[in-house]
Protein backbone atom coordinates (compact mmCIF):
# COMPACT_ATOMS: atom_id res chain seq x y z
CA UNK A 1 0.00 0.00 0.00
CA UNK A 2 1.01 3.53 -0.93
CA UNK A 3 2.17 5.60 2.04
CA UNK A 4 1.44 9.15 1.37
CA UNK A 5 4.00 11.48 3.30
CA UNK A 6 1.83 14.84 2.30
CA UNK A 7 -1.13 15.24 3.95
CA UNK A 8 -1.45 18.08 1.38
CA UNK A 9 -2.11 16.20 -1.72
CA UNK A 10 -5.26 14.40 -3.15
CA UNK A 11 -6.16 11.07 -2.68
CA UNK A 12 -9.09 10.92 -4.24
CA UNK A 13 -6.96 8.90 -7.02
CA UNK A 14 -5.38 6.21 -5.45
CA UNK A 15 -7.14 3.60 -6.63
CA UNK A 16 -7.47 4.49 -10.15
CA UNK A 17 -3.78 5.69 -10.40
CA UNK A 18 -2.85 1.75 -9.08
CA UNK A 19 -4.08 0.81 -12.61
CA UNK A 20 -1.74 3.31 -14.48
CA UNK A 21 0.62 1.49 -16.51
CA UNK A 22 4.59 2.05 -15.43
CA UNK A 23 6.02 5.89 -15.42
CA UNK A 24 7.77 7.26 -18.41
CA UNK A 25 10.05 9.18 -16.06
CA UNK A 26 10.07 10.58 -12.77
CA UNK A 27 11.57 13.96 -11.95
CA UNK A 28 11.98 16.23 -8.51
CA UNK A 29 11.21 20.21 -8.83
CA UNK A 30 12.67 22.51 -6.62
CA UNK A 31 11.10 25.84 -8.04
CA UNK A 32 9.04 27.71 -5.97
CA UNK A 33 5.93 27.60 -7.70
CA UNK A 34 5.68 23.72 -6.63
CA UNK A 35 6.89 24.50 -3.36
CA UNK A 36 3.98 27.05 -2.51
CA UNK A 37 1.42 24.92 -4.72
CA UNK A 38 1.88 21.75 -2.67
CA UNK A 39 3.40 23.12 0.39
CA UNK A 40 6.45 21.19 0.26
CA UNK A 41 10.08 21.72 0.24
CA UNK A 42 9.94 20.18 -3.92
CA UNK A 43 7.88 18.28 -6.12
CA UNK A 44 8.25 14.62 -6.65
CA UNK A 45 6.47 13.47 -9.33
CA UNK A 46 6.14 10.42 -11.86
CA UNK A 47 5.28 11.35 -15.26
CA UNK A 48 3.10 9.53 -17.68
CA UNK A 49 1.99 10.14 -21.31
CA UNK A 50 -1.55 11.87 -20.56
CA UNK A 51 -3.16 9.79 -23.45
CA UNK A 52 -1.58 6.48 -21.03
CA UNK A 53 -4.23 7.64 -18.73
CA UNK A 54 -7.41 6.74 -19.63
CA UNK A 55 -7.96 5.45 -16.18
CA UNK A 56 -7.98 8.67 -14.44
CA UNK A 57 -11.60 10.88 -15.11
CA UNK A 58 -9.91 14.17 -14.62
CA UNK A 59 -12.78 16.41 -14.98
CA UNK A 60 -13.37 17.53 -11.12
CA UNK A 61 -9.70 18.62 -11.23
CA UNK A 62 -9.38 22.62 -12.13
CA UNK A 63 -6.05 22.84 -14.26
CA UNK A 64 -4.67 26.51 -14.69
CA UNK A 65 -1.36 28.37 -14.56
CA UNK A 66 0.22 29.55 -11.22
CA UNK A 67 2.38 31.69 -13.23
CA UNK A 68 2.65 34.80 -15.03
CA UNK A 69 3.08 34.84 -18.70
CA UNK A 70 3.73 31.65 -20.72
CA UNK A 71 3.68 28.34 -18.73
CA UNK A 72 3.42 24.75 -20.38
CA UNK A 73 2.76 23.36 -16.59
CA UNK A 74 -1.19 23.31 -15.39
CA UNK A 75 -1.05 22.42 -12.13
CA UNK A 76 -5.04 20.79 -10.99
CA UNK A 77 -6.76 21.14 -8.28
CA UNK A 78 -9.32 18.25 -7.27
CA UNK A 79 -12.52 19.64 -7.08
CA UNK A 80 -13.43 16.48 -4.70
CA UNK A 81 -11.15 17.73 -1.66
CA UNK A 82 -9.65 20.64 -2.72
CA UNK A 83 -6.08 19.86 -2.55
CA UNK A 84 -3.15 19.98 -4.93
CA UNK A 85 -3.45 16.79 -7.67
CA UNK A 86 -1.96 16.36 -10.92
CA UNK A 87 -0.39 18.57 -13.45
CA UNK A 88 -0.40 18.74 -16.81
CA UNK A 89 2.43 19.55 -19.08
CA UNK A 90 2.85 20.86 -22.82
CA UNK A 91 5.90 21.83 -24.39
CA UNK A 92 5.92 22.77 -27.61
CA UNK A 93 5.49 19.64 -30.53
CA UNK A 94 5.61 16.91 -27.69
CA UNK A 95 2.30 14.98 -26.62
CA UNK A 96 0.85 16.13 -23.87
CA UNK A 97 1.81 14.80 -20.46
CA UNK A 98 0.44 14.25 -16.84
CA UNK A 99 2.44 14.26 -13.86
CA UNK A 100 1.05 12.23 -10.40
CA UNK A 101 2.95 12.89 -7.25
CA UNK A 102 5.45 9.92 -6.72
CA UNK A 103 3.74 9.16 -3.12
CA UNK A 104 1.16 8.06 -4.75
CA UNK A 105 2.49 6.00 -7.08
CA UNK A 106 2.93 2.10 -5.75
CA UNK A 107 6.28 1.64 -4.79
CA UNK A 108 7.44 -0.72 -7.11
CA UNK A 109 6.02 1.22 -9.84
CA UNK A 110 8.00 4.20 -8.92
CA UNK A 111 11.57 4.64 -11.06
CA UNK A 112 14.45 6.32 -10.08
CA UNK A 113 14.43 10.23 -10.70
CA UNK A 114 16.00 11.10 -14.00
CA UNK A 115 17.24 14.34 -12.01
CA UNK A 116 16.26 17.46 -10.19
CA UNK A 117 15.03 20.77 -11.72
CA UNK A 118 15.34 23.76 -10.43
CA UNK A 119 17.91 23.15 -8.32
CA UNK A 120 18.55 26.71 -7.39
CA UNK A 121 15.61 27.02 -5.49
CA UNK A 122 15.82 24.25 -3.19
CA UNK A 123 15.43 24.38 0.20
CA UNK A 124 17.82 21.99 1.31
CA UNK A 125 20.53 19.97 -0.70
CA UNK A 126 19.40 16.49 -2.38
CA UNK A 127 21.84 13.84 -1.27
CA UNK A 128 21.79 11.28 -4.47
CA UNK A 129 23.40 10.19 -7.19
CA UNK A 130 20.98 11.82 -9.63
CA UNK A 131 21.57 15.20 -11.50
CA UNK A 132 20.86 18.85 -10.15
CA UNK A 133 19.44 21.15 -12.75
CA UNK A 134 19.65 25.04 -12.15
CA UNK A 135 18.54 27.83 -13.90
CA UNK A 136 14.79 28.45 -15.52
CA UNK A 137 15.79 27.47 -19.58
CA UNK A 138 17.97 25.03 -18.20
CA UNK A 139 15.86 23.01 -16.03
CA UNK A 140 13.33 23.80 -19.03
CA UNK A 141 15.42 21.82 -21.51
CA UNK A 142 16.02 19.12 -19.29
CA UNK A 143 12.07 18.67 -18.94
CA UNK A 144 11.89 18.42 -23.06
CA UNK A 145 14.92 16.19 -23.31
CA UNK A 146 13.62 13.57 -20.54
CA UNK A 147 10.54 13.58 -22.32
CA UNK A 148 11.74 13.26 -25.56
CA UNK A 149 14.09 10.73 -23.71
CA UNK A 150 11.01 9.00 -22.57
CA UNK A 151 8.88 8.99 -26.20
CA UNK A 152 12.07 6.86 -27.48
CA UNK A 153 12.03 3.78 -25.08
Amino acid sequence: MTTIKNPEICTCYLSDIERLPLPRFRMICHCKTCQDFLKSDFNDECVYLLKDCDELDLTDVAFKSYQAGFSPVKRGICGRCNKPSFCCIKIGFLPEFLTVPSALVSAHKVPDATGHVYYHGRVADANDEWKKVSGHYLSQLFIAYSGIKALLK
